[in-house]
């Protein structure tokens, strides 16, 4: 267990937790899914616990989000960042807020460089990514559907202020 307070939950992902959130993933996300890459929510993230090193799900009683780290090569010192999530995200936003720091610095453990795309019409995902101090480059073209992302990053060099 990685984070418990009695009602939020912050655990590694199973397989399981995949069909929960994904028939109730939020429209923000299925957008940027299917616009960056052609997949629908389950097969999203299948991919994801698939592929990633380091996997956790957000659950209060139920699994509301998931999110990791995939490796971009064997000996690189850099992965994707990633994370889906159902509506109910929102309604844990102050505790969960108070603690993602934490994970996404355990996440720059396992490789010094986290990166991705984010949709700009994924305007809370942005808040977020910008609480969290992510780096954004400026939007361009991108995906199969060449829809507007923005490029955003975390290193280990970036160190997070308490509190901030």
């Amino acid at each position: 267990m990685d984070y418990d307070d009695g009602k939020l939950r912050v655990r590694k992902s199973t397989k399981a937790d995949a069909y929960g959130i994904a028939v109730n993933m939020r429209q923000s996300d299925r957008n940027e899914i299917w616009a960056s890459n052609h997949l629908d929510p389950i097969d999203a993230l299948k991919k994801g616990i698939e592929l990633s090193v380091y996997c956790r799900t957000i659950e209060n009683g139920k699994p509301i989000a998931m999110f990791g780290i995939c490796p971009r090569d064997i000996l690189g010192m850099s992965a994707t960042i990633w994370m889906l999530a159902t509506d109910d995200l929102n309604k844990i936003n102050m505790r969960f807020l108070r603690h993602s720091k934490e994970f996404v610095n355990a996440m720059l453990d396992y490789y010094e460089y986290l990166e991705n795309y984010v949709d700009v019409r994924n305007q809370k995902s942005i808040e977020w990514l910008t609480f969290l101090g992510a780096k954004f480059d400026d939007p361009a073209p991108y995906g199969v559907e060449g829809k507007m992302f923005q490029h955003f990053s975390f290193s280990k060099n970036f160190s997070f202020t308490k509190g901030k």
